[in-house]
């Protein structure tokens, strides 16, 4: 039952573009972090 739920969640959200909107911005807040870690990354070492 739970995961027919799931499915008409993901189903109505991709329908009106929240998800696409949703993955966008988690993608942009992971990338910033990789920008971060490297940035850390670069500071120990020297």
């Amino acid at each position: 039952m739970v995961r027919i739920q799931m499915a008409l969640l993901v189903l109505l959200l991709t329908g009106c573009g929240t998800f696409g909107g949703i993955a966008n911005g988690t993608g942009e807040v992971l990338e910033g972090l990789a920008t971060d870690a490297r940035s850390l990354g670069s500071m120990v070492r020297r």
